[in-house]
């Protein structure tokens, strides 16, 4: 019964699935092309299942809205009816459907409920069939990594079952950083520092003469052929070539270990103004770029992306019509934690 696949009302609370409703999700993700749908485990998600099980929207309820995280999860067959059936309840209860950071795949499913896409930002894809730091575009590149060595930078990559002993040095690392931001953790559409959850994941580690520096966590997607960094951190101290000595060390090995497509993630209102989608929110998307790169550095983090030479994808929000998406966005601010500036970092 329908009443059976939502696990909570809009007028609930936060939830936190089962372990009964958690194995199911696991068995989905595991064969889900999208590395995102690791975003299951993050511990503050609802799930909407189809009748067959082999598909599952997540999603928390904030406000009027309904937030969906990405596009449906499992078997495409079971998409359709997955989303319809998930709109209607949400109808049936005065609430507001929202589709969070979804791909066009899928934009005829959300248009036929009646849903508007806007433009959200563009995801960074990095193609690795013949992926190579030589050649003049990728001069920076180099001279990052070797700069990082002369310094004594070394990297490791640490399989699920060898994280728990450098749990201690990982939560020190992650301290330092959320201090030096003062900032919080954020949530809903990124993995946070959690011991268990963090020890689900493969590891890439940066250490110097034997400290760990930084780290992130690294999703691989159910077909075995894209990886996607999660949650990363670093010591304020560290040098500042770190992270771009990660991603370099992480795409390279990506790459020897038959991965195909390694994901940076998205540049949050890039492109906005020759997107298609509704015409305010372009407007207000592209003024927030052009004039808010002081505050957000929108246009230095796509900078930063493009020197890996990637292929850029769309991301949209999906909402019930223009006017609606103001307020909608204010409540997935809300779920990610910090306003609008935790949405445009998550």
């Amino acid at each position: 019964m329908l009443g059976d696949r939502i696990l909570a009302s809009a007028a609930l609370g936060p939830q936190v699935a089962c372990e009964q409703v958690m194995a199911r999700v696991s068995a989905v993700v595991a064969r889900s092309r999208r590395c995102t749908a690791h975003l299951a485990f993050t511990g503050d998600k609802r799930f909407h299942f189809s009748p067959s099980g082999a598909a599952f929207l997540m999603y928390q309820v904030e406000g009027r809205s309904w937030v969906v995280m990405g596009d449906p999860v499992g078997d495409p067959a079971d998409f359709p009816e997955l989303v319809r059936s998930f709109v209607g309840e949400i109808d049936r209860h005065g609430g507001r459907p929202v589709f969070y950071n979804v791909l066009p795949d899928h934009a005829d499913l959300y248009r036929a409920c009646g849903l508007t896409l806007a433009k959200l930002g563009e995801e960074a894809v990095v193609p690795l069939e013949g992926f190579t730091l030589a050649g003049k575009s990728k001069v920076n590149l180099r001279n990052c990594r070797n700069k990082s060595q002369r310094l004594g930078l070394s990297v490791d990559f640490v399989a699920p079952e060898d994280v728990a002993p450098l749990l201690p040095a990982l939560r020190e690392v992650s301290d330092a950083w959320l201090t030096h931001r003062n900032g919080k953790e954020k949530r809903f559409s990124l993995g946070a520092f959690d011991e268990d959850y963090v020890s689900r994941f493969p590891l890439v580690v940066v250490r110097q003469e034997g400290r760990i520096i930084a780290f992130a966590t690294l999703w691989v997607g159910g077909d075995g052929h894209e990886v996607q960094v999660d949650l990363m951190r670093r010591l304020p101290d560290g040098p500042r070539t770190v992270m771009t000595y990660l991603f370099v060390e992480c795409i390279l090995w990506a790459g020897e270990n038959g991965f195909t497509s390694f994901n940076l993630g998205m540049a949050p209102l890039s492109g906005l103004r020759t997107g298609t989608g509704p015409s305010l929110w372009n407007r207000l998307g592209h003024l927030l770029w052009t004039h808010g790169e002081q505050f957000y550095n929108f246009q230095g983090l796509r900078t930063f992306k493009q020197g890996f030479s990637p292929e850029w994808r769309t991301c949209y929000v999906a909402a019930p019509g223009e006017l609606a998406l103001p307020n909608a966005m204010v409540d997935v601010a809300t779920l990610v934690g910090g306003g609008i500036r935790g949405v445009v970092h998550s």
